[in-house]
Order: structure tokens, then C-alpha cells, then sequence
């Protein structure tokens, strides 16, 4: 619908705007508390999370399968927002 009404495409990039300022709140909050890579800039991570999410739905309605979200879910739990590794 984003690409047929002006209408519809400005509340979907609005509510778009709004869940990635909120996700990149938290991610910052996360990198504060050392519970995410330093170097990791929560903006950017926001970003791409919000897309591969979109993406995974996608992939999900179009292979009726539950496999892109367990890809999505791993890469971003268990990869890119991996605690840091403290020395001791």
C-alpha cells in the first residue's frame, strides 16, 4: 500500500521513524551497561535490525516456514548484540 497512497506511505515511515528512535533508546541504554559491543552504534543497529526483521517476515510468508526468523533471531542474539567478552 506504501507505494500506492502518499497517505498511507508518510504513517508508515512515521511509525517506522518512531519503532527505530525507540530501538536505538534501548540499544544505547544496552552499550551503556556494557551489554552490547562498544563499538556497536545503536542508530545503525537499529536500522539494520528493523530491516532484516521486515525482511524475515517476508521470507517467512513466502516459504510458510519459521526458518528465516530462527536465522534472524540467532544473528542478532547470539552475534551482533553478543555481551562483550571481559577479561579477567
Amino acid at each position: 500500500m506504501g507505494d500506492r497512497s502518499p497517505l498511507f506511505r508518510r504513517k508508515l515511515k512515521r511509525v517506522f521513524s518512531e519503532l527505530r528512535e525507540d530501538l536505538a533508546g534501548q540499544l544505547s541504554l544496552a552499550r551503556e551497561k556494557g551489554e552490547m559491543p562498544a563499538a556497536l552504534d545503536p542508530e545503525e543497529a537499529a536500522d539494520f535490525m528493523l530491516s532484516s526483521w521486515q525482511g524475515a517476515l517476508l521470507q517467512m510468508k513466502v516459504t510458510q516456514s519459521t526458518a528465516p526468523f530462527e536465522v534472524f533471531d540467532r544473528m542478532i542474539f547470539e552475534r551482533l548484540l553478543r555481551p562483550p567478552v571481559t577479561k579477567r
